[in-house]
C-alpha cells in the first residue's frame, strides 16, 4: 500500500496487528475503510500515444519482495513485446493501480489490450491481489483482458467459500480469458468460471532467456519456505541440511521472498542476481515453485518438495523429462534422489522450443486481439 501520511501507515498496520482480517464479516468494510481513497494519494498518468500505436496494460505486477512474482512479470513482458511488437507495453504495479485506476479508467482506449499478473494469488490467501483483480473487471468489464498462467486456491473457510462464489460472478460478467499453470487450477477454473474460456499452459517463468553458464559450482543451496505455504517441519529441514553437509561440505540458504520491496528495475536486477546463485550451485534443494524453476533455467540438479496446495507438483508436469530436477512425495527417498542427482554424467538440455510451443492458445488470442 502507498501510504498518504504517517497515521494511514499506522492505521493500516493496527488493523492486521488486532487481528481485524479474520473477522469475516466485518472484514470487507474495515479493509476498503482502511484503504479508502481519503488516504490513498492519487495521480493521474501520461499514456503514451504514439501514431499507429496502441497499449498492453501489465496490471498487478509486484512491488513486494518475492522475486518469483518478479520473474513472472520479467517473464510477461519479454512475451508480450516479442508478440505485440506494435503495442507499448505499459507495466502496472499493485501499488500504483490503486492511484491511477481512474485515469486509467478514461484513457484505456478500445484497441488497449489488459494482461492481470500470473502467478499463485487467485484465491483468498491473498487479498490485495484478488480484490485489485476483481476490480479491474468491474470497471474493463467489455475490455479484452487475460489472466496469464495462474494457481487457484480457495481454502475451505466461510470467508474462503464466499470469496469463491463472489469471484464467480465478478469473472464471468467480463471477458477474461484464463490461463491455469497447472492441471488442478485448470479443472477448478472450468468449474468455478464456466463461462470463460481456460487454457491450460506453463508457468510464464519457465520462458525466461537465460544462459546456463558454465560455471565452477560448488555446495548445496537450500531454498526453502518459512510461511504459511511450507510443510516441512524443523527435525525435516535439519535432516536435509545434515545430508548436504556431509556430503556436499558447504551448504547454504537462500529464498526467493527475501524481506525487501522492489519495484521493476530493482526487482529484475536481484532476479538475475538470484539466479546466478543457482547457477554456482551444484545441488539444489527447495520446496519454491520458483525455486524449482530457477534451477530449471540454470541446468542446476535439483531435488523438489512439495508445499500445502500442489503448486509446485503440478508446474513440475511441465519440466518432469529433465533429468536433472527430480520431485520427491516422500521425505525418506531424499539422500537416494541426491546421490543420482550428484552422479549425473550429463544433463539433459533445457526444452525450450517444446515449451514455446505450448503457450500457444495465449499466443492464438493475442494474435486474434492484435488490431494494428
Amino acid at each position: 500500500v502507498v501510504y498518504k501520511n504517517i497515521w494511514h501507515r499506522k492505521l493500516f498496520e493496527i488493523y492486521y496487528a488486532f487481528g481485524f482480517h479474520k473477522w469475516t464479516r466485518l472484514h470487507g468494510f474495515l479493509r476498503n475503510l482502511v484503504l479508502s481513497p481519503i488516504f490513498i494519494r492519487r495521480e493521474c498518468i501520461e499514456l503514451p500515444v504514439l501514431k499507429g500505436k496502441a497499449r498492453c496494460f501489465i496490471i498487478g505486477t509486484p512491488d513486494h519482495d518475492n522475486l518469483g512474482d518478479h520473474a513472472i512479470g520479467m517473464a510477461e513482458v519479454e512475451y508480450l513485446k516479442k508478440h505485440l511488437p506494435n503495442y507499448d507495453i505499459v507495466v502496472i504495479s499493485e501499488e500504483r493501480y490503486k492511484r491511477i485506476r481512474n485515469d486509467l479508467r478514461k484513457k484505456c482506449g478500445e484497441y488497449d489490450i489488459i494482461i492481470l499478473q500470473g502467478g499463485g494469488n487467485l484465491g483468498d490467501e491473498y487479498l490485495w491481489c484478488e480484490k485489485i483483480r476483481e476490480d479491474v473487471l468491474k470497471i474493463f468489464s467489455k475490455q479484452k483482458i487475460m489472466l496469464f498462467p495462474q494457481t487457484v486456491h480457495f481454502s475451505d473457510t466461510a470467508m474462503g467459500k464466499r470469496m469463491e462464489k463472489k469471484a464467480g460472478r465478478i469473472y464471468q460478467k467480463s471477458q477474461m480469458v484464463l490461463m491455469a499453470r497447472e492441471e488442478v487450477s485448470y479443472e477448478k477454473m472450468k468449474q468455478l468460471f464456466p463461462k470463460n474460456q481456460s487454457y491450460l499452459v506453463p508457468d510464464i517463468v519457465l520462458l525466461m532467456d537465460v544462459e546456463q553458464k558454465k560455471e565452477e559450482r560448488q555446495g548445496a543451496l537450500l531454498c526453502l519456505r518459512m510461511d504459511k505455504e511450507g510443510v516441512l517441519d524443523w527435525e525435516q529441514r535439519r535432516k536435509i541440511y545434515e545430508y548436504c553437509k556431509r556430503v556436499l561440505g558447504d551448504v547454504r540458504y537462500t529464498d526467493t521472498a527475501t524481506g525487501k520491496s522492489y519495484d521493476e528495475v530493482t526487482g529484475s536486477v536481484a532476479v538475475r542476481e538470484k539466479l546466478e546463485q543457482f547457477c554456482k550451485s551444484s545441488l539444489v534443494v527447495t520446496d519454491r515453485l520458483h525455486g524449482m524453476v530457477f534451477a530449471a533455467l540454470t541446468g542446476t540438479p535439483c531435488v523438489v518438495l512439495s508445499n500445502y496446495n500442489k503448486k509446485v507438483q503440478g508446474v513440475y508436469q511441465w519440466i518432469a523429462k529433465l533429468n536433472y530436477v527430480e520431485f520427491l512425495e516422500n521425505m525418506d527417498d531424499l539422500e537416494t534422489a541426491m546421490q543420482r542427482l550428484l552422479s549425473l554424467q550429463q544433463k539433459d538440455e533445457y526444452p525450450r522450443e517444446w515449451l514455446q510451443e505450448q503457450y500457444k492458445e495465449i499466443e492464438q488470442r493475442l494474435e486474434e486481439w492484435n488490431q494494428l
